[in-house]
């Protein structure tokens, strides 16, 4: 048996011949749904969803009086400089880099 580590191993070990032996009481369209749904359920807890970097950014409010802009805390965001690596976008996203 392969080591089905990630998606493209499992779609590669799901072509050729598959022997399954069906029920007498369950009927084709019944076993193919099964089959589809564990075969689905069993993929899903072994591929892990990618990890997008986070970066933590001021959140800024302007003040009430002088409406000057005022840094009350920090929230985190997607970093959007990798992005690129987990969207198949090409080059329709750029990189801004304010370092």
């Amino acid at each position: 048996m392969r080591n089905l580590t990630n998606a493209s191993n499992i779609w590669n070990a799901l072509h050729g011949i598959l022997c399954v032996h069906k029920p007498r009481d369950m009927s084709l369209g019944a076993l193919k749904r099964y089959l589809v749904s564990r075969i689905c359920e069993n993929a899903n807890g072994l591929c892990l969803p990618a990890q997008i970097p986070l970066m933590e950014v001021p959140i800024v409010e302007p003040h009430p009086v002088s409406q000057a802009p005022v840094v009350v805390g920090l929230r985190k965001q997607p970093d959007y400089k990798y992005c690129k690596r987990y969207l198949p976008l090409g080059c329709c996203i750029a990189t801004v880099s304010f370092d």
